[in-house]
């Protein structure tokens, strides 16, 4: 695959390679709790305790990743339309 100023060498085929591979090894993670890395109080916001949001962005956090697990770099080479397809979602939704 070409990068944009020259390329890249890929270690396994583009088919193999996820978009949340590349955003796991450029960005360590895909999407962030920022409860966990900022916590507004930390005795509210400590594991422990109990809160109504946390599940909301464990959820999301989990529907990203997995979006994002399935689809392959081969697969960004395909038309929006056709990408949308594959990602299992009705175009522009």
């Amino acid at each position: 695959m070409r990068g944009a100023k020259g390329g890249y060498h890929l270690g396994r085929e583009p088919q193999a390679i996820s978009v949340k591979d590349v955003i796991e090894a450029s960005e360590h993670v895909t999407f962030e709790v920022n409860c966990d890395l900022h916590p507004v109080d930390p005795q509210r916001c400590s594991p422990e305790a109990s809160c109504s949001i946390r599940p909301v962005w464990r959820m999301l956090e989990q529907r990203i990743n997995d979006l994002l697990a399935g689809i392959s770099l081969a697969d960004l080479t395909h038309d929006e339309p056709q990408l949308y397809h594959i990602a299992g979602v009705l175009a522009g939704n």
